[in-house]
Protein backbone atom coordinates (compact mmCIF):
# COMPACT_ATOMS: atom_id res chain seq x y z
CA UNK A 1 0.00 0.00 0.00
CA UNK A 2 2.93 2.55 0.53
CA UNK A 3 3.26 1.97 -3.61
CA UNK A 4 -0.61 3.37 -3.77
CA UNK A 5 0.27 5.97 -1.40
CA UNK A 6 3.15 6.99 -3.40
CA UNK A 7 1.40 7.14 -6.59
CA UNK A 8 -1.48 9.27 -5.26
CA UNK A 9 1.33 11.82 -4.37
CA UNK A 10 2.54 11.77 -7.73
CA UNK A 11 -0.69 11.16 -9.44
CA UNK A 12 -1.50 14.75 -6.97
CA UNK A 13 1.38 16.82 -7.83
CA UNK A 14 1.11 16.17 -11.32
CA UNK A 15 -2.42 17.27 -11.79
CA UNK A 16 -1.34 20.36 -9.60
CA UNK A 17 1.20 20.84 -12.21
CA UNK A 18 -0.72 20.56 -15.03
CA UNK A 19 -3.31 22.85 -13.86
CA UNK A 20 -0.50 25.49 -12.83
CA UNK A 21 -2.30 25.42 -9.51
CA UNK A 22 -1.12 28.02 -6.26
CA UNK A 23 1.49 26.27 -3.90
CA UNK A 24 -1.44 26.24 -0.78
CA UNK A 25 -3.46 24.46 -3.27
CA UNK A 26 -0.83 21.95 -4.34
CA UNK A 27 0.14 21.69 -0.13
CA UNK A 28 -3.31 21.00 0.86
CA UNK A 29 -3.88 18.82 -1.64
CA UNK A 30 -0.72 16.69 -0.79
CA UNK A 31 -2.29 17.13 3.20
CA UNK A 32 -5.51 15.84 2.22
CA UNK A 33 -3.84 12.67 0.50
CA UNK A 34 -2.03 11.82 3.46
CA UNK A 35 -5.01 12.57 5.54
CA UNK A 36 -6.84 9.81 3.28
CA UNK A 37 -4.71 7.30 3.76
CA UNK A 38 -4.03 7.78 7.21
CA UNK A 39 -7.80 7.84 8.38
CA UNK A 40 -8.44 4.90 5.83
CA UNK A 41 -5.89 2.98 7.81
CA UNK A 42 -4.25 1.55 4.52
CA UNK A 43 -0.89 2.16 5.55
CA UNK A 44 1.49 1.15 8.31
CA UNK A 45 1.60 3.86 10.98
CA UNK A 46 5.39 4.43 9.95
CA UNK A 47 4.85 4.56 6.66
CA UNK A 48 2.42 7.24 7.93
CA UNK A 49 4.83 9.02 10.27
CA UNK A 50 8.17 8.65 7.21
CA UNK A 51 5.42 10.38 4.78
CA UNK A 52 5.07 13.06 6.99
CA UNK A 53 8.22 13.84 7.82
CA UNK A 54 9.33 13.89 4.29
CA UNK A 55 6.24 16.36 3.46
CA UNK A 56 7.22 18.34 6.42
CA UNK A 57 10.82 18.38 4.82
CA UNK A 58 9.69 19.27 1.49
CA UNK A 59 6.65 21.60 1.79
CA UNK A 60 7.38 24.05 4.88
CA UNK A 61 10.45 25.39 3.23
CA UNK A 62 8.43 26.09 0.22
CA UNK A 63 5.41 27.31 2.07
CA UNK A 64 7.73 29.33 4.42
CA UNK A 65 9.14 32.39 2.59
CA UNK A 66 12.09 33.16 3.81
CA UNK A 67 13.30 29.60 4.55
CA UNK A 68 12.13 29.75 0.57
CA UNK A 69 14.52 32.25 -0.45
CA UNK A 70 17.42 31.66 1.61
CA UNK A 71 17.62 27.24 0.98
CA UNK A 72 16.68 27.82 -2.98
CA UNK A 73 15.76 31.11 -5.01
CA UNK A 74 19.43 32.53 -3.61
CA UNK A 75 21.27 29.76 -4.66
CA UNK A 76 19.26 29.11 -8.20
CA UNK A 77 19.28 32.49 -8.77
CA UNK A 78 23.16 32.72 -8.19
CA UNK A 79 23.55 29.12 -10.59
CA UNK A 80 21.63 31.44 -13.52
CA UNK A 81 23.62 34.95 -12.93
CA UNK A 82 26.73 32.55 -13.76
CA UNK A 83 25.13 31.04 -16.90
CA UNK A 84 23.68 34.16 -18.46
CA UNK A 85 26.06 36.36 -20.70
CA UNK A 86 26.35 39.78 -19.78
CA UNK A 87 25.16 42.00 -22.05
CA UNK A 88 27.50 44.36 -24.12
CA UNK A 89 28.05 48.26 -24.58
CA UNK A 90 25.39 48.06 -27.44
CA UNK A 91 23.02 46.27 -25.60
CA UNK A 92 23.24 48.06 -22.42
CA UNK A 93 23.47 51.49 -24.60
CA UNK A 94 19.78 49.95 -26.51
CA UNK A 95 18.34 48.88 -23.25
CA UNK A 96 18.91 52.32 -21.51
CA UNK A 97 17.27 53.95 -24.89
CA UNK A 98 13.99 52.76 -24.17
CA UNK A 99 11.95 52.91 -27.05
CA UNK A 100 12.04 54.06 -30.47
CA UNK A 101 10.96 57.96 -31.13
CA UNK A 102 10.30 59.49 -34.35
CA UNK A 103 11.99 57.29 -36.53
CA UNK A 104 9.79 54.22 -35.17
CA UNK A 105 7.02 56.32 -36.20
CA UNK A 106 8.52 56.50 -39.73
CA UNK A 107 8.69 52.93 -40.16
CA UNK A 108 5.39 52.57 -39.40
CA UNK A 109 4.29 54.10 -41.89
CA UNK A 110 3.00 57.06 -40.30
CA UNK A 111 5.20 59.85 -39.16
CA UNK A 112 4.03 62.86 -37.54
CA UNK A 113 5.97 65.69 -39.00
CA UNK A 114 5.37 67.83 -36.52
CA UNK A 115 7.38 66.06 -33.87
CA UNK A 116 10.54 66.31 -36.06
CA UNK A 117 10.47 69.57 -36.54
CA UNK A 118 10.34 70.20 -32.75
CA UNK A 119 12.92 67.98 -32.25
CA UNK A 120 16.49 69.85 -32.05
CA UNK A 121 19.19 69.25 -34.26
Amino acid sequence: MAGLMFLAFLAVSLACAFYGVKLMVWTGSLIAVWVLFAASAAVSWPILLLSAGLLAAILVPLNYRPLRLQLLSAPFLKQYLRMTPTLSETEQVALEAGTVGWEGELFAGNPDWKKLQALQA
